[in-house]
């Protein structure tokens, strides 16, 4: 696949946590390359080395071993202040806590990127986002006014502001109830599709899972499987396998 077609690449990543009493070994020579465009769900028993997978795509967490390549940029090479300028450019990061600010309406939450980058506000754009994720006729509101699932698509509207090259989302629906998480699913599922957005979800769910057009597995810090798909119940069949 050529690096224009590739929106994140591990190559022969590793990831040593040795601040412990014993070295924790959260990945192990990963190699996996995530095309533009594209949606994967990442998925793997506790302890697989999802949440340091995702870390370390977005520059949160440095590789021990191997290089994490972002739209064609070694983000493994960064000095700290360039990995902080890149990751507000060119990566969006959705939390399942949300992490919005308080005394900030829905608008300036999603706007938030932008003023920290110094960029121009864009009024279409934000308009855009607003319908695209459903929060017209809130845009003015706090978080406090907001229901959860309102919340979260501030925060994905918030991650799609800056056009990155990738959106990480870490277990979006997690605290939802299946009815609002399915409109988040959506949502994303809409982002990929409508604007050309490449998405990288960690998950625990299955169904959650099923929504994106490929699921990666992890199991002991190493890719463990692959698949272009499918429904919960194939989803779930192959997560059970991983512990066989």
């Amino acid at each position: 696949m050529t690096v224009s077609h590739t929106a994140l690449h591990f190559d022969h990543v590793s990831r040593v946590h040795s601040l412990l009493a014993a070295p924790v070994i959260a990945l192990r020579d990963v190699t996996l390359t995530i095309p533009h465009g594209s949606f994967t769900a990442i998925m793997g028993p506790s302890g697989s080395g999802k949440s340091t997978l995702l870390h370390c795509a977005s520059g949160l967490d440095q590789p021990t071993g191997g290089r994490v390549i972002v739209a064609g940029t070694d983000v493994s090479s960064l000095s700290e202040s360039q990995t902080t300028e890149f990751r507000r450019r060119r990566i969006g990061f959705v939390f399942q806590s949300y992490n919005l600010i308080k005394h900030l309406s829905v608008k300036e939450n999603i706007q938030l990127p932008l003023w920290l980058d110094g960029q121009p506000i864009d009024s279409a754009w934000i308009a855009y986002l607003l319908s695209a994720v459903g929060l017209e006729g809130v845009q003015d509101r706090r978080p406090a006014e907001l229901s959860g699932g309102q919340a979260q698509r501030v925060a994905i509207a918030r991650a799609l502001v800056a056009r990155p090259a990738i959106v990480l989302a870490d277990e979006p629906t997690g605290a939802l109830d299946r009815r609002t998480g399915d409109n988040i699913l959506n949502v994303l599922r809409a982002a990929s599709d409508t604007l050309d957005q490449t998405l990288v979800m960690v998950t625990h769910d299955p169904h959650a899972a099923s929504f994106a057009d490929r699921v990666v597995f992890l199991a002991d810090g190493q890719i463990a499987g692959d698949m272009p798909g499918g429904n919960a119940a194939q989803i779930s069949t192959a997560l059970v396998g991983l512990d066989r």
